[in-house]
């Protein structure tokens, strides 16, 4: 992530995650702000996954 409060992608990607995952979001009773703070961690972490960014791999338990 990077140091600044400016977001590293565009609002149309924004957009795209939000309307994808805003179903189960709502479903989930997430708020705005806990969706948006979503939609961001899911942007990083496609980012990282595209550029191959190892430092940031993450445990998944399901």
């Amino acid at each position: 992530m990077h140091d600044n409060n400016e977001p590293t992608y565009s609002e149309e990607t924004y957009q795209y995650f939000l309307n994808k995952f805003k179903p189960l979001y709502e479903q989930a009773g997430m708020t705005k702000e806990e969706q948006k703070m979503a939609v961001e961690g899911l942007i990083d972490r496609f980012t990282c996954l595209l550029i191959g960014d190892d430092d940031d791999k993450i445990e998944y338990e399901i």
